[in-house]
C-alpha cells in the first residue's frame, strides 16, 4: 500500500495525498502513464514520418508490388505493416535514439521512462497460441521457443498465430509483451502461411517483407481456383502447357518414388539449378513416407516450393504457386500436403 505521504507512484513526485491518492484510485495511475505512454510514442512517429517520408514511399512501393495479391490481409494493412516493421525492426536507429531522449527527460514520469525502457528493443515474432482467456494470451515463439503473455482482445478470440512486432512490458506479466498495431492474429485455417515463415525463420530469414510474402506464396493461386468455381459450375478445360517435365515416362521396373525424383531432377536440370542436397533430402523425405499420391508430379511440385522456401532450391526457377503446379500438370491443392511435409523434413 502507498502511504498518504509516500511519493505518488505515477512519478510525477508530489505526494500521494496531493496526486492520486485524491481520489485513492490506482487504476487513475495506471491510465495516466498509459495515456502518457501512447502521446510519446504518437510524437515519435509523427517525427519519423516527417525524416524518412522519401525512404518510406519507396519502402510502400515494394511491399505494395509484392504483397498487394494477398486476399487475407486487411485492407490498408500493408501501410500499417511497412511502417511499423521499419521504424521498429528494419531500421530502428530513430527509435533507439528517441528512447535515449525520453529516459533523459526530466519532465518525464519514471514509470513511463521504464516502459521505454523495456521498449528499447522490438522483435517480429512469429508465435503459436499456447491458451487464451479472458484476461491474457499465452504464446509461444517458434524459433526461440520463449513463451510469453499479452493482453487479450476480441481480435485474438480464434487465434492461432500471433504474428508481428512486439514490445517487452512487465506491466502485463513478468513474461509480458505488447504488440504493435500491425499484429496479425491468424487462424489455424491459414497454418500453410505460418508453415512457410517458420521454414524461412529456420533459415536465418529475418527481412519483414520476405517474411510477408508467405501470404502471396501460398494463397495467390487458391484465391485464383475460388474465383474460377464462383464464375461456373462448369469445369473451365485444362490449359494445355509443353515442358520437358511433360516428357518424363516411368522406365520399366521404376518405382513411384524414382518417377518423383526422375521429376524433381527433370525440373532442377531444365532451369540448370544445382541443388544436390535438396535431391538428397527428397530421396530421404520419401524412404520414410508412405505416399498415397495419385500422381507423382503433385509430390515434385511440392518438394520444388518447399525447397525454394527453404532456400535449398537456387532462385532461377519458376517462383509463383500457380506456374510450378502448371508445369508439373497439377493443381495447387493437391501439392498442398507434401509441400507442408518435405519443408519439415527440410527444416529439420
Amino acid at each position: 500500500m502507498v502511504g498518504r505521504n509516500d511519493p505518488c507512484p505515477c512519478g510525477s513526485g508530489k505526494k500521494y495525498k496531493k496526486c492520486h491518492g485524491k481520489n485513492n484510485s490506482t487504476s487513475d495511475i495506471s491510465a495516466v502513464i498509459e495515456s502518457e505512454v501512447a502521446r510519446l510514442q504518437g510524437l515519435f512517429a509523427q517525427d519519423y514520418y516527417s525524416k524518412v517520408n522519401h525512404k518510406l514511399q519507396t519502402r510502400l512501393q515494394e511491399w505494395h508490388a509484392a504483397l498487394q495479391h494477398a486476399p487475407h490481409l486487411p485492407e490498408g494493412y500493408l501501410e500499417i505493416a511497412a511502417v511499423d516493421t521499419a521504424m521498429y525492426v528494419d531500421e530502428p536507429t530513430e527509435w533507439k535514439e528517441y528512447i535515449e531522449t525520453v529516459v533523459a527527460d526530466e519532465e518525464v514520469r519514471a514509470q513511463v521512462k521504464a516502459v521505454f525502457k523495456e521498449w528499447a528493443e522490438p522483435t517480429l515474432v512469429l508465435a503459436e497460441v499456447v491458451s487464451n482467456d479472458e484476461n491474457l494470451l499465452q504464446l509461444k515463439d517458434v524459433t526461440t521457443g520463449a513463451s510469453y503473455a499479452m493482453p487479450s482482445s476480441p481480435n485474438a478470440a480464434t487465434a492461432k498465430w500471433v504474428f508481428g512486432v512486439v514490445f517487452k512490458d512487465t506491466r502485463v506479466a513478468e513474461n509480458g509483451i505488447q504488440v504493435s498495431q500491425s499484429t496479425l492474429f491468424i487462424p489455424e485455417t491459414l497454418s500453410m502461411v505460418t508453415d512457410i515463415m517458420k521454414a524461412k525463420l529456420a533459415n536465418g530469414v529475418t527481412d519483414a517483407l520476405e517474411l510477408y510474402k508467405a501470404f502471396v506464396e501460398i494463397l495467390e493461386n487458391e484465391v485464383e481456383e475460388t474465383e474460377t468455381k464462383e464464375v461456373s459450375e462448369t469445369p473451365a478445360p485444362k490449359k494445355t502447357t509443353i515442358s520437358k517435365v511433360e516428357k518424363v515416362e516411368a522406365k520399366e521396373g521404376e518405382t513411384f518414388e524414382d518417377e518423383i525424383i526422375g521429376l524433381v531432377k527433370a525440373y532442377l536440370t531444365e532451369f540448370n539449378l544445382e541443388a544436390a542436397d535438396f535431391v538428397t533430402s527428397v530421396e530421404s523425405y520419401l524412404a520414410n513416407t508412405n505416399i498415397k499420391a495419385k500422381k507423382a508430379g503433385a509430390v515434385a511440385a511440392g518438394a520444388i516450393l518447399a525447397g525454394q522456401t527453404a532456400g535449398v532450391v537456387p532462385e532461377g526457377g519458376l517462383s509463383k504457386v500457380k506456374d510450378v503446379a502448371e508445369h508439373f500438370d497439377v493443381s495447387s491443392s493437391s501439392l498442398s500436403k507434401y509441400r507442408k511435409e518435405i519443408a519439415e523434413t527440410l527444416e529439420k
